[in-house]
């Protein structure tokens, strides 16, 4: 974490002082330079309470884009601790310098609550000051942290202390200074910190606000807690920004102030690149905020840094590029991230044509690819194929089999017999012993891996002669490495890998000459099946393999797959934490959000109807496309997916 540098107690908590006099604004409230008090009131014997919040922090790793989380973006508050105290001074109407009087609270429980008691004051006008530890983070070597703010309590006893209360305390004071009443003061100052972070919403009170509230106002302060998170490793850091915000500028100079971005670091404005703005703007548009505004606010932000003009009624409806097929569009008065794929240039280039499955007559459209050199042609419709049994219709519904085609349970999708069991495993003939005798060839174990590597393809394997759900054979080939690594001899590869394979090594059936893969369902060897690539498909045309997807997600690109191959009606949807777009269909796959039905395997809804399309793979387990920005996997589970033919060429299976 980046810090900020430290300067003078006196310097960052100087709160200005010495102002002469005040006058009526016409509001019933005394500022400037009158000699009346018009309007106040003293209060009696009166309590405030409120909640007491320096901002948030998030749980370790959500914000990689490579890790899927539970929705929403799990938030820590970050709160004063218990038994932190809570200061309210009186201020004096005039000078609104402090009174002396001073009464004194403490914070109650884990939340940050707190409550005063027993207050009587001559001017409502009060600052409140919490100070004390923080008990989530940044405070671990006894420092206390302090945050203030500046309210009227004519109008409310309930008063949240947070960072924009703490931002806005120097505005007040100059504008109260400057001849405003107390209520224009308060109003303009929050304006003004605001304005700071690209927000021009009339929202609430800023001691009004709840950070884990979800108004839009809430939103706000959540929004502009997360941006200053690292700033606020020092509290006195508010008041430095809160004074600099007063004074008029926009932002300090290049060596203090800060751009934040969306994954806790720290940019020079004068240095940052357009394209990291753009970055940040598409994560905070892809991240499921637990306030729908967060993301909103966050956007804006970020693209006026793009030098995007304020969006207003005047430019409503207006969009701007900022990187691939994203585009920025003023929205109700925000900049909003959002995917315009119309005038975008995949540069893939595909040609299309149609195909007849003799035993139905039924007609479908295909694609057809130069991957790399080789040639690639898919069916570009689900396999609809009736001449077998067990078949079901996503979701439950007859009517989404003619939207998205039936699922075929694994078994049946591989051609065999729906009566058998769910099976035990799927291994491919040859792996072990061509494996195990390249290892022993080896002179180099750091070689191994290298050697053995084409022999697992994401298939599965039998352990120990029990079936491991979701562990891919690669994960069992580090295993055996490991193991042999730690022997003596490479000539005990077989002994320290063969109990990876159980029982199966027994039977033969890992024989080099055999080829394809084999499905078991029990451990005898009457209940292997050789699996035939033709699977269900017509002739002529085979189940593809996790290898075909690979070659296809590397021709199209790994940071835009799942949006190149998802149909046009794929509708924007959170999958887990984070929006997945639209399908753009660009190279005219037509893969459909059809789900799956079975047992639950998939994590974070990423295989759920209308949220991911999942393919049978010739090896038994099952492909899945869902996220934009990566392709799917392969999987295995007993389950029923959808069937996408590729054509059975020699240039394909090369």
């Amino acid at each position: 974490m980046k810090k900020f540098s430290i300067y003078t107690t006196a310097a960052l908590m100087a709160l200005a002082s010495n102002f002469a006099g005040c006058s009526s604004d016409g509001d019933g409230s005394v500022a400037g330079n009158s000699s009346e008090e018009t309007g106040i009131i003293a209060l009696e014997n009166i309590s405030i309470a409120g909640v007491a919040r320096v901002g948030l922090i998030l749980e370790d790793d959500q914000e990689s884009d490579s890790v899927q989380r539970e929705e929403p973006l799990i938030t820590i508050f970050n709160n004063f601790d218990k038994g932190s105290v809570v200061t309210l001074h009186e201020l004096d109407c005039k000078t609104f310098d402090e009174t002396g009087r001073d009464y004194v609270g403490n914070v109650y429980d884990d939340e940050g609550a707190y409550k005063v008691d027993s207050i009587t004051i001559t001017c409502p006008y009060v600052l409140v000051e919490v100070s004390g530890k923080l008990n989530k983070g940044y405070y671990d070597d006894g420092r206390t942290a302090s945050l203030r703010a500046l309210v009227d309590l004519q109008t409310s006893k309930e008063v949240n202390v947070n960072v924009l209360t703490g931002l806005a305390v120097e505005g007040i004071l100059k504008n109260v200074k400057a001849g405003s009443s107390f209520a224009n003061a308060k109003k303009n100052a929050e304006q003004a910190v605001l304005k700071t972070f690209g927000i021009y919403d009339g929202l609430a009170s800023f001691d009004s606000m709840d950070i884990s509230g979800n108004t839009r106002s809430d939103g706000a302060l959540y929004a502009v807690s997360y941006l200053l998170r690292n700033f606020l490793y020092y509290t006195q850091n508010v008041v430095y920004l809160s004074q600099n915000i007063a004074s008029g500028e926009e932002w300090l100079d290049d060596s203090r102030m800060l751009q934040f971005d969306l994954q806790g670091g720290t940019y020079n404005k004068s240095t940052i690149g357009k394209g990291d703005l753009a970055d940040m703007a598409i994560r905070a548009r892809m991240y499921r905020w637990p306030n729908e505004w967060v993301a909103k606010y966050l956007q804006n932000y970020v693209l006026v840094g793009f030098d995007l003009d304020r969006c207003q009624e005047s430019n409503q409806g207006t969009e701007v590029a900022l990187k691939e097929y994203y585009v920025a569009r003023c929205d109700s008065g925000l900049w909003l991230v959002k995917a315009n794929y119309s005038n975008y240039d995949f540069g893939l280039s595909y040609t299309t044509g149609t195909m007849v499955d003799s035993r139905d007559n039924h007609e479908y459209k295909t694609v057809t690819y130069d991957v790399d050199g080789v040639v690639q042609t898919w069916m570009a419709e689900n396999l609809n194929y009736a001449g077998v049994d067990s078949l079901l219709c996503p979701g439950g519904e007859n009517a989404n089999c003619d939207t998205y085609g039936p699922l075929y349970p694994l078994n049946v999708a591989m051609g065999i017999s729906n009566t058998q069991k769910f099976p035990l495993g799927i291994i491919r003939f040859g792996s072990m012993e061509n494996c195990l005798d390249e290892m022993k060839d080896g002179a180099d174990s750091s070689e191994w891996r290298a050697h053995c590597e084409k022999y697992f393809d994401g298939t599965y394997l039998v352990v120990g002669g029990t079936y491991n759900r979701g562990e891919y054979a690669y994960g069992n080939l580090n295993r055996c490495v490991t193991d042999m690594e730690d022997s003596v001899s490479t000539e005990d590869a077989e002994d320290y890998c063969g109990v990876l394979f159980g029982e199966l090594r027994d039977f033969g059936w890992f024989k080099a000459e055999e080829g394809g893969y084999a499905m078991f369902y029990a451990a005898d060897e009457d209940s292997v099946y050789h699996l035939q690539p033709q699977g269900i498909c017509p002739e002529g045309w085979r189940l593809p393999t996790d290898q075909d997807f690979k070659a296809l997600e590397k021709w199209v690109g790994k940071s835009r797959f799942g949006v190149v191959m998802k149909s046009t009606t794929w509708p924007e949807a959170w999958v887990g934490g984070r929006l997945m777009l639209e399908g753009a269909d660009a190279i005219g796959f037509n893969a459909l959000p059809a789900g799956y039905a079975g047992e639950d395997i998939c994590q974070f809804e990423e295989c759920n109807l209308g949220k991911g399309a999942t393919f049978a793979l010739q090896g038994g387990s099952f492909y899945v496309i869902s996220s934009d920005y990566a392709a799917g996997y392969a999987r295995i589970g007993n389950i029923a997916v959808s069937v996408r033919c590729i054509k059975d060429s020699a240039e394909a299976r090369e």
